[in-house]
């Protein structure tokens, strides 16, 4: 998936995250909700050239009676990002609720010409040259696959896996928890990185030619329990 114009490639942003002992929850308000730039507040937007960008929207969920944050893309590609610096190191368990509506048809990791997400939660490091890991829905790759890609030359490195695919009902709500810092900490030789991190959620839709949309509800980042990476 040719992403090198989204992978983690961010300017500073000035979001400052609230840290407390229970952990950093991620949410989405639309009064935190930017109507000129059409993103939630916080969030910066990367795109690929000629291609068209996903849409961002805080709708109401009735079924969790909260506001989330809704994905659409049409033969789309983009990723909004958000600067987690620093915030690894107290939170290390990255947990999320996401939900798919419309996933890319014959989307698959394994082939690079249909290497479309219906989203993907990426967590990395760098500016121009980028490390990252992605967690990705995808449709019709085996869950649990793994993959390596790089692009520009060897300048963007993408590390992923499928947690979900097609098996997962559409319209169903699911909750997924990885040791985020142990992810990063592997592809960056073992150190965590203290500067330049940075969360997003990536949407592709262009290589199949279809239509995406998918939600998320939250993203938190939480403390070790007891040493382990309880759910």
């Amino acid at each position: 998936m040719k992403k090198e114009l989204l992978c983690l490639c961010f300017a500073a942003l000035t979001v400052c995250p609230l840290f407390s002992e229970e952990g950093l929850r991620l949410t989405f308000s639309p009064d935190r909700y930017s109507k000129s730039d059409r993103l939630p507040e916080g969030w910066e937007l990367k795109g690929k050239l000629f291609t068209s960008k996903p849409v961002y929207e805080i709708v109401y969920d009735k079924e969790l009676k909260t506001n989330v944050l809704r994905v659409t893309a049409d033969r789309g590609s983009g990723a909004i990002l958000y600067d987690i610096t620093g915030v690894l190191q107290k939170y290390p368990i990255m947990r999320w609720k996401w939900r798919v509506d419309q996933l890319p048809k014959g989307g698959d990791g394994r082939n690079p010409d249909a290497d479309d997400q219906a989203v993907a939660i990426y967590v990395g490091v760098g500016r121009v040259s980028t490390n990252s890991v992605s967690y990705r829905w995808d449709a019709e790759t085996p869950k649990q696959t793994r993959g390596n890609v790089k692009y520009g030359a060897g300048m963007v490195k993408v590390d992923w896996i499928t947690l979900r695919n097609k098996e997962d009902k559409v319209g169903v709500w699911h909750v997924d928890q990885v040791n985020a810092a142990e992810d990063l900490k592997r592809i960056c030789g073992g150190t965590l990185p203290d500067r330049d991190v940075a969360l997003s959620i990536c949407s592709n839709s262009q290589y199949t030619k279809s239509k995406i949309a998918a939600e998320v509800a939250y993203i938190e980042f939480l403390p070790l329990k007891d040493g382990k990476d309880g759910k």
